[in-house]
Protein backbone atom coordinates (compact mmCIF):
# COMPACT_ATOMS: atom_id res chain seq x y z
CA UNK A 1 0.00 0.00 0.00
CA UNK A 2 2.95 2.85 1.06
CA UNK A 3 4.52 1.86 -2.50
CA UNK A 4 0.93 2.96 -4.13
CA UNK A 5 0.07 5.90 -2.04
CA UNK A 6 3.50 7.20 -2.45
CA UNK A 7 3.09 6.51 -6.34
CA UNK A 8 -0.19 8.84 -6.28
CA UNK A 9 1.27 11.18 -4.05
CA UNK A 10 3.91 11.80 -5.80
CA UNK A 11 2.57 12.28 -8.97
CA UNK A 12 0.63 15.16 -7.61
CA UNK A 13 -1.80 16.60 -10.16
CA UNK A 14 -1.64 13.69 -13.09
CA UNK A 15 -4.10 11.49 -11.34
CA UNK A 16 -6.72 13.79 -10.92
CA UNK A 17 -6.79 15.61 -14.31
CA UNK A 18 -8.41 14.49 -17.39
CA UNK A 19 -6.48 14.83 -20.64
CA UNK A 20 -8.59 17.91 -22.19
CA UNK A 21 -10.74 16.18 -24.67
CA UNK A 22 -12.86 13.87 -21.76
CA UNK A 23 -15.80 14.74 -20.42
CA UNK A 24 -17.74 12.94 -17.38
CA UNK A 25 -20.77 12.25 -18.56
CA UNK A 26 -23.55 10.24 -16.89
CA UNK A 27 -23.08 6.46 -18.38
CA UNK A 28 -27.26 6.41 -19.56
CA UNK A 29 -26.70 8.90 -22.61
CA UNK A 30 -28.35 7.02 -25.74
CA UNK A 31 -27.05 7.36 -28.77
CA UNK A 32 -29.10 10.44 -29.59
CA UNK A 33 -29.03 12.45 -26.26
CA UNK A 34 -32.07 14.80 -26.30
CA UNK A 35 -32.64 17.69 -24.00
CA UNK A 36 -35.99 19.40 -22.53
CA UNK A 37 -36.77 21.72 -19.64
CA UNK A 38 -37.24 19.84 -16.44
CA UNK A 39 -40.69 21.10 -15.16
CA UNK A 40 -39.47 22.56 -11.19
CA UNK A 41 -42.43 20.38 -9.78
CA UNK A 42 -41.20 17.29 -11.16
CA UNK A 43 -37.49 18.06 -9.98
CA UNK A 44 -38.24 18.67 -6.85
CA UNK A 45 -40.34 15.47 -6.61
CA UNK A 46 -37.65 13.39 -8.03
CA UNK A 47 -34.53 14.93 -5.84
CA UNK A 48 -36.70 14.70 -2.59
CA UNK A 49 -37.42 10.99 -3.20
CA UNK A 50 -33.96 9.57 -4.06
CA UNK A 51 -33.25 5.96 -3.99
CA UNK A 52 -29.84 5.64 -2.32
CA UNK A 53 -29.25 1.57 -2.73
CA UNK A 54 -29.94 1.23 0.93
CA UNK A 55 -31.40 -2.16 1.98
CA UNK A 56 -34.20 -0.02 3.72
CA UNK A 57 -35.61 1.03 0.21
CA UNK A 58 -37.56 -0.68 -1.24
CA UNK A 59 -36.48 -0.62 -5.62
CA UNK A 60 -39.41 -1.61 -6.56
CA UNK A 61 -41.83 1.44 -5.08
CA UNK A 62 -39.18 3.56 -6.19
CA UNK A 63 -39.41 3.08 -9.64
CA UNK A 64 -43.50 2.90 -9.52
CA UNK A 65 -42.79 6.53 -7.45
CA UNK A 66 -40.47 7.48 -10.49
CA UNK A 67 -42.63 6.61 -13.08
CA UNK A 68 -45.62 8.44 -11.42
CA UNK A 69 -43.41 11.71 -11.25
CA UNK A 70 -42.22 10.99 -15.02
CA UNK A 71 -45.79 11.05 -16.45
CA UNK A 72 -46.44 14.58 -15.27
CA UNK A 73 -42.96 15.83 -17.27
CA UNK A 74 -44.26 17.37 -20.29
CA UNK A 75 -41.72 16.74 -23.29
CA UNK A 76 -41.18 18.22 -27.14
CA UNK A 77 -42.93 15.89 -30.00
CA UNK A 78 -39.44 14.62 -31.10
CA UNK A 79 -38.52 13.55 -27.23
CA UNK A 80 -39.24 9.53 -26.66
CA UNK A 81 -40.75 8.17 -23.45
CA UNK A 82 -37.46 6.01 -22.81
CA UNK A 83 -35.67 9.48 -23.54
CA UNK A 84 -37.63 11.18 -20.73
CA UNK A 85 -37.05 8.47 -18.42
CA UNK A 86 -33.65 7.79 -18.86
CA UNK A 87 -32.67 11.53 -18.27
CA UNK A 88 -34.39 12.05 -15.16
CA UNK A 89 -33.64 8.74 -13.47
CA UNK A 90 -29.85 9.90 -12.87
CA UNK A 91 -31.73 12.26 -10.75
CA UNK A 92 -33.57 9.82 -9.00
CA UNK A 93 -30.15 8.38 -7.34
CA UNK A 94 -27.94 9.64 -4.88
CA UNK A 95 -24.54 7.55 -3.15
CA UNK A 96 -23.98 3.74 -3.80
CA UNK A 97 -27.08 3.84 -6.47
CA UNK A 98 -25.74 7.07 -8.54
CA UNK A 99 -22.43 5.22 -8.11
CA UNK A 100 -23.38 2.17 -9.82
CA UNK A 101 -25.48 3.85 -12.16
CA UNK A 102 -22.16 5.90 -13.81
CA UNK A 103 -20.29 2.99 -13.44
CA UNK A 104 -22.25 1.28 -16.12
CA UNK A 105 -20.53 1.44 -19.57
CA UNK A 106 -21.24 4.71 -21.44
CA UNK A 107 -23.64 4.09 -24.21
CA UNK A 108 -24.56 0.40 -22.58
CA UNK A 109 -28.04 1.63 -22.23
CA UNK A 110 -30.73 2.73 -25.17
CA UNK A 111 -34.05 2.11 -23.57
CA UNK A 112 -36.37 2.77 -20.26
CA UNK A 113 -37.11 -1.24 -19.96
CA UNK A 114 -32.81 -2.08 -20.15
CA UNK A 115 -31.82 0.64 -17.31
CA UNK A 116 -35.57 -0.66 -15.60
CA UNK A 117 -34.20 -4.22 -15.70
CA UNK A 118 -30.58 -3.78 -14.53
CA UNK A 119 -31.31 -1.58 -11.87
CA UNK A 120 -34.28 -4.80 -10.55
CA UNK A 121 -30.90 -6.90 -11.17
CA UNK A 122 -28.72 -4.77 -8.73
CA UNK A 123 -31.03 -3.14 -6.10
CA UNK A 124 -34.29 -6.33 -5.60
CA UNK A 125 -32.09 -8.96 -4.17
CA UNK A 126 -33.06 -12.40 -4.39
CA UNK A 127 -33.46 -12.76 -0.72
CA UNK A 128 -36.17 -9.98 -1.09
CA UNK A 129 -37.49 -11.45 -3.57
CA UNK A 130 -38.33 -14.82 -1.68
CA UNK A 131 -39.37 -12.89 1.17
CA UNK A 132 -42.17 -11.17 -0.78
CA UNK A 133 -43.21 -14.62 -2.30
CA UNK A 134 -43.03 -16.58 0.82
CA UNK A 135 -45.41 -13.53 2.64
CA UNK A 136 -47.76 -13.74 -0.48
CA UNK A 137 -48.35 -17.71 -0.72
CA UNK A 138 -48.64 -18.14 3.28
CA UNK A 139 -51.03 -15.60 2.81
CA UNK A 140 -53.16 -15.46 5.89
CA UNK A 141 -56.13 -12.74 7.15
CA UNK A 142 -55.49 -11.39 10.39
CA UNK A 143 -57.92 -12.27 13.31
CA UNK A 144 -59.21 -8.43 13.60
CA UNK A 145 -58.93 -7.93 10.21
CA UNK A 146 -61.97 -7.40 7.69
CA UNK A 147 -62.04 -9.33 4.32
CA UNK A 148 -61.87 -6.11 2.44
CA UNK A 149 -58.69 -4.95 4.58
CA UNK A 150 -56.78 -8.85 4.24
CA UNK A 151 -57.44 -8.54 0.39
CA UNK A 152 -56.02 -5.22 0.16
CA UNK A 153 -52.86 -6.45 2.21
CA UNK A 154 -52.84 -9.31 -0.21
CA UNK A 155 -53.64 -6.57 -3.19
CA UNK A 156 -50.02 -4.49 -1.48
CA UNK A 157 -48.18 -7.85 -1.02
CA UNK A 158 -48.34 -9.04 -4.84
CA UNK A 159 -47.68 -5.14 -6.15
CA UNK A 160 -44.28 -5.37 -4.05
CA UNK A 161 -43.11 -8.22 -5.92
CA UNK A 162 -44.87 -7.70 -9.50
CA UNK A 163 -42.36 -10.66 -10.65
CA UNK A 164 -44.09 -13.46 -8.09
CA UNK A 165 -45.02 -16.31 -10.33
CA UNK A 166 -47.86 -17.06 -8.35
CA UNK A 167 -51.49 -17.62 -10.25
CA UNK A 168 -53.96 -15.73 -8.29
CA UNK A 169 -56.96 -16.63 -10.83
Amino acid sequence: WEIIVHHLHHRGKQWGTTTGNQQIQPHSQSANPTTFTINNIVFKEIKGSQFSGDNSQDPWEHLCHFQEVCAIQEVPEHVTEDQKKLRLFTYSLTKDAKDWLYCLGSGTIQTWKELEEKFLDRFFTYKQFQERKAAIVNFKQHAKESLYQGHQRFKLLRRRCPNHQICTT
